[in-house]
């Protein structure tokens, strides 16, 4: 789940400019795994402190230009400032050269949250223009945008289970959860319960067309984490929640296990602690001692990612037997506080694609590349007054 920021039109709720970077959780294209996750254990430590990647260790200033992966093809989406309004930015990584694409929305300011790709000409992004939410997709000839028109709500997030079906969520919620997608129509998941305050949801699982885990928070009177499973056009449970924290990044591999983060806002934006789906509940899991906020997860063939920050300085993290493994990031020359990472996706064990940037677009926004031992700063999409929201990667022939 990544967070992001709204412009005036849909900041129903100020304190959250101050607190978050409030779009939803990450969707990485993991649809293929088998879901098996050796490396999880139930007596996980989470202690990893000495487990530090010695080979990583000298990578502070280990920047490339590109760093794309030849068997690769993947796309990167945010947002840059240009006198205090956001427009949508979109890059595309074609065999590890990387290029800057086009937007369909012109003209108007809008952002971009998320994106989601199926293969190389199949892809979905997902934000908002001015006060209507925006779903892109691209094929073999480029971007369009989809058609419709008055969607009530700003998307922060999109995930798609194959080719015929997938979700958008919205991010601040009335009567509207998300919009589907099944064999070619879009249509809206109605959202029935009521709330004095405003839902803002981050991030969302799909464990098939009609049944998905969704995770977010309750604000601002309550200030609570809400979690909650939606299945055949129902809320059939909840997740565990408490006063002033939120539910963030979240990731179900094969429909059967998966991690949720939660945060707090009383614990100084590090994880309250973290939640591991067996197939039937949300146990307690442990979770690195030395991690910001996590914002969003990814699985690889070989085991479970995930990218944290916020207000402390990014991170990634891998899971190990042992607990959770810290996997250092070089520096980011220009970078300052409300720096994070967003999004993170780990198409293969031996490469993978993490990106971030200042919660207000007015800083560095940065992307970072694993080669299959270190991870290494992208210079040749790092950018101003910007910030990356979503990264999505795919094998390409």
């Amino acid at each position: 789940m990544k967070p992001h920021f709204f412009t005036a039109a849909f900041l129903f709720i100020p304190i959250l400019s101050l607190l978050f970077f409030a779009f939803g959780c990450s969707s990485d294209n993991d649809d293929s795994d088998s879901g098996s996750d050796d490396d999880i254990t139930d007596d996980d430590t989470g202690d990893d402190d000495d487990n530090d990647n010695d080979d990583n260790d000298d990578n502070d200033n280990d920047n490339d230009t590109s760093h794309g992966d030849a068997d690769m093809e993947g796309w990167v989406v945010g947002y840059s400032d240009v006198d205090d309004q956001r427009y949508s930015i979109i890059w595309h990584d074609d065999h590890g050269v990387w290029e800057q694409e086009t937007s369909p929305i012109l003209g108007s300011p809008n952002q971009l949250a998320d994106v989601f790709f199926l293969a190389p000409d199949d892809g979905w992004a997902v934000g908002y223009e001015i006060s209507e939410g925006v779903i892109l997709h691209r094929d073999a000839t480029g971007w369009s945008q989809a058609t419709l028109s008055g969607i009530p709500c700003a998307f922060a997030e999109v995930e798609f289970l194959d080719a015929d079906h997938g979700w958008a969520l919205c991010a601040y919620v009335s009567d509207t959860l998300a919009y589907r997608y099944d064999m070619g129509t879009w249509s809206a998941v109605p959202f029935s319960l009521t709330f004095e305050d405003t839902v803002v949801l981050y991030d969302v699982s799909l464990l098939a067309p009609d049944h998905a885990f969704v995770a977010g928070l309750v604000t601002v009177a309550s200030g609570s984490a809400i979690g909650l499973e939606y299945l055949d056009g129902a809320i059939v449970g909840w997740m565990p929640s408490s006063y002033f924290d939120w539910y963030e990044g979240m990731q179900i591999a094969g429909g059967n296990e998966g991690y949720l983060a939660y945060c707090s806002w009383r614990s100084s934006f590090n994880p309250l602690s973290l939640y591991r789906f067996d197939g039937d509940s949300w146990l307690p899991a442990p979770h690195a001692p030395d991690a910001g906020c996590v914002s969003d997860f990814a699985r690889s063939s070989g085991g479970t990612w995930y990218a944290a920050g916020y207000d402390e300085e990014p991170s990634v993290h891998r899971k190990q037997t042992t607990g959770w493994l810290n996997m250092p990031l070089p520096s980011v020359t220009g970078s300052a506080m409300w720096s994070g990472l967003l999004d993170i996706d780990m198409p293969a064990d031996d490469f993978g694609v993490a990106v971030g940037g200042n919660s207000l677009g007015r800083e560095l926004g940065y992307a970072f590349s694993f080669d299959g031992v270190s991870w290494h700063q992208i210079d040749d999409i790092a950018m101003d007054d910007t910030t990356y929201t979503g990264v999505s990667f795919v094998s390409a022939p």
